[in-house]
């Protein structure tokens, strides 16, 4: 089953199947982007669990960032130069 086009979750499966370049199920396009994360092979709800805590780790580490830059504005023209 596609959910392509009908829905949020539609945009995600058109955007992983443009990063994997498949076309497969629903499915079949998570296991791609788990393999393209290089996530270890396995059962597809083992894998999006691996990806969402990768993901959760991401995000966190991007916001932590974020709100130190917040607090230290100084710092990102040392990052910068």
């Amino acid at each position: 089953m596609s959910l392509a086009g009908n829905s949020l979750m539609g945009t995600v499966q058109e955007t992983i199947r443009a990063i994997t370049n498949t076309t497969g199920s629903y499915e079949g396009d998570w296991q791609a982007y788990a393999t393209y994360k290089s996530i270890s092979a396995g059962e597809v709800g083992a894998r999006i669990l691996a990806l969402a805590i990768l993901i959760d780790s991401t995000i966190g580490t991007a916001a932590a960032a974020h709100n130190y830059f917040l607090q230290n504005p100084t710092a990102i023209t040392a990052c910068v130069i």
